[in-house]
């Protein structure tokens, strides 16, 4: 019998570690990403202008902005100009990894232990409060998640700080505070006054969201924003009346925690999220869906970093140990992986991290168990591949003679040159290996597998 595993390159790596075995999906897929029409190779981000001396994940991070683009180092920010880097920023508190609230040639930098306001021609590194998220959505600069110490400021305490009076609220690691529309008092939250009058200071306001926990970060998704907490995810949007404000909207409220600052990205229709249970979720305009992958995520331990490439719609994510891609089909794993990426004429750019376990050079596949009598003893004896642009391809079998034993791998066999290769295993479940040289543009189309069965005789095992 001829077992066809086309259906499976497609689907990547599989979403449950236990899943029955007529389920798609791939036990292990590296460097090569799944499509419709199978797998093909992926091309590593080609590495933009570095700074001198070595950094440590998740630096350096690149950002391109609306009219600048920058590296986020360590503590150090760049600006990419061309194929050089110019030192903009520098001699600021180290905090985790990046993100900027763009406001064209305006920004700040967030680390979560220090805000890097630039400001026209005005620099300035503020502590104290420590915000942990902010973004500009709709003209408006919107900040959450401050620290429990230093930012519970009643309405007297914001008024000396910042020379105007907010609401007589705290400022917590759950709450949301929004500019005045045109960004006028933007500054505010980090002790600044504004230096706009009470009437045009009336549109802003700090918004507290009990079941989010600490807000981690936040996205705009069309004309919403998308806020993402430790215990859950909210979405808010701007209304009109009585006042202009920034309100949570009802029912958008879901228990999906996600793990870290920057361990959710996305673009204007699509965020894809890592959860603090270790599970993948997709939300879109219709909510968040779970796509699972717990097996390949709960044990990382480093600080998650998902980023998207707009070019092919496409997520990665890393803790700087282990890296995944997801496509529009599947997920695979990686050995080379980015800490963030843009697309620069046409090519993905990003400063990359090698898996210290994966070869580099080569692609690793392991089907699912199959087994053909259903349960009963398998011997397979063949495997076939159709491939172009690989080279140096071997196959091997693993199985085991009964559910909870050991696996048992045959030797590994080079494939000849009609796409044949003839390892041999027997067991009530057998998995298929492959792996080769990777190149640039090499494809699978399909892996076929020749195999039979046979009934136990009747006092066999007894």
């Amino acid at each position: 019998m001829l077992i066809d595993f086309r259906k499976d390159l497609g689907f990547g790596l599989r979403r449950e570690s236990r899943q029955r075995r007529d389920e798609p999906g791939l036990v292990q897929l590296v460097n090569m990403r799944p499509t419709s029409d199978g797998l093909e190779v992926v091309d590593d981000a080609v590495a933009p202008p570095l700074p001198e001396g070595a950094s440590a994940w998740p630096w350096p991070q690149y950002f391109q902005g609306s009219a600048e683009t920058f590296l986020l180092d360590t503590n150090t920010i760049y600006s990419v100009v061309g194929d050089s880097i110019v030192e903009k920023i520098t001699d600021f508190p180290t905090g985790q990894s990046w993100q900027v609230a763009d406001f064209f040639h305006d920004h700040i930098f967030l680390n979560g232990s220090c805000s890097v306001i630039e400001s026209g021609n005005t620099i300035m590194f503020k502590t104290l409060p420590q915000v942990t998220a902010g973004v500009q959505f709709e003209a408006r600069g919107v900040f959450g998640g401050f620290s429990e110490d230093d930012s519970r400021l009643t309405q007297g305490e914001a008024a000396q700080l910042a020379g105007v009076p907010i609401q007589d609220q705290f400022w917590r690691e759950n709450a949301v505070w929004y500019s005045a529309s045109m960004l006028g008092n933007v500054l505010e939250p980090f002790g600044e006054s504004s230096g706009i009058d009470q009437a045009e200071q009336n549109d802003s306001g700090l918004v507290e969201i009990g079941s989010v926990g600490i807000v981690r970060k936040m996205i705009p998704m069309g004309d919403r924003l998308m806020v993402y907490g430790s215990e859950g995810l909210v979405a808010m949007q701007s209304h009109l009346d009585p006042e202009p404000c920034l309100l949570t909207v009802e029912g958008s409220m879901q228990r999906v925690g996600v793990v870290g600052r920057n361990a959710v990205g996305g673009t204007f229709d699509k965020h894809l999220l890592v959860s603090v249970d270790g599970d993948l979720w997709l939300v879109d305009q219709s909510g968040p869906k779970r796509l699972g992958f717990r097996e390949f995520f709960e044990d990382m331990a480093g600080e998650v970093l998902v980023t998207y490439d707009r070019g092919l719609d496409e997520f990665y994510i890393s803790d700087g140990v282990k890296g995944y891609l997801l496509t529009s089909s599947g997920l695979c794993e990686l050995s080379t992986f980015p800490t963030s990426v843009a697309r620069v004429g046409g090519s993905l750019v990003g400063p990359t991290y090698s898996s210290e376990t994966l070869d580099d050079a080569q692609f690793l596949i392991e089907t699912e168990s199959f087994d053909v009598l259903h349960r009963r003893q398998t011997t397979a004896t063949s495997i076939q591949i159709a491939q172009s642009g690989l080279s140096g391809i071997e196959v091997s079998l693993r199985a085991r003679r009964n559910p909870d034993g050991d696996w048992f791998q045959s030797d590994w066999v080079k494939v000849n040159s009609d796409g044949w290769g003839y390892p041999r295993n027997s067991g009530i479940e057998i998995r298929a290996l492959v792996r080769g040289i990777k190149s640039s543009g090499g494809k699978i189309d399909y892996i076929k597998i020749t195999a039979t069965g046979w009934k136990r005789r009747r006092n066999e095992g007894s």
